[in-house]
């Protein structure tokens, strides 16, 4: 890279810059590289497979598939409002349901979704109408245990698997049907595990809850 700065680029390219250093390391270079493009002003384009880099470093992610540009857009709108399922399911960790549209509520910005958890209330993310293939879309942070007050989806399972990652605890829940649900405890510090096979109740609100047109 300074070889190159000599030069004055008008754009730099990065193709996996990172790929080869540890996981500590790769943290602290990216946040030096972040902070000489911003003091450089260089447009960069930044080649990468590692979805966390891709929110860190980016004012604006494309997503390929298969050659194809599915989205382009700034970190937060990818991964709030996926446009398609691959977006959702590539860009983060994302609990996906298949469903179809039941109602819509134009008005009110809501609709209500049939899926194999029963009726689920969301948001739409498309020109989604009655009748439609959706996929319902939730994040694991947005997922908690028990029924908390509030415009809710409510659904139960039992714990299936957890992973404790040091700042997060991750769940994985079996609500049946062929459908897991990964769930993240926020605060493990101060939360005893749960056993495998323990009957629990999740909600997630409904704006959270996004509906997003189903294929690619």
């Amino acid at each position: 890279m300074a070889r190159a700065v000599v030069r004055e680029p008008q754009v730099f390219l990065l193709d996996e810059p990172l790929s080869n250093l540890d996981a500590k390391i790769r943290i602290q270079v990216r946040a030096e590289i972040r902070k000489l493009q911003k003091e450089l002003g260089i447009t960069t384009i930044y080649v990468t497979h590692d979805q966390e880099e891709a929110l860190t470093l980016s004012d604006r992610i494309a997503v390929f598939n298969q050659g194809k540009v599915l989205q382009v857009g700034p970190p937060k709108a990818l991964y709030e409002r996926p446009a398609n399922r691959f977006v959702a399911d590539f860009i983060g960790i994302n609990n996906l349901v298949d469903g179809t549209v039941r109602t819509v509520d134009a008005a009110g910005g809501r609709m209500t979704v049939d899926s194999a958890l029963g009726e689920l209330r969301a948001l739409p993310n498309a020109q989604l109408r009655a009748g439609d293939k959706c996929v319902i879309c939730v994040r694991p942070e947005n997922v908690v245990f028990g029924e908390v007050a509030g415009e809710r989806n409510v659904v139960k399972g039992t714990i299936a698997f957890a992973a404790y990652l040091g700042n997060t605890l991750r769940y994985d829940v079996d609500l049946g049907q062929g459908v897991t649900f990964k769930a993240d405890i926020k605060d493990p510090w101060h939360h005893e595990q749960l056993a495998m096979g323990a009957a629990v109740g999740l909600s997630f609100t409904v704006v959270s809850t996004l509906a997003i047109q189903a294929g690619a």
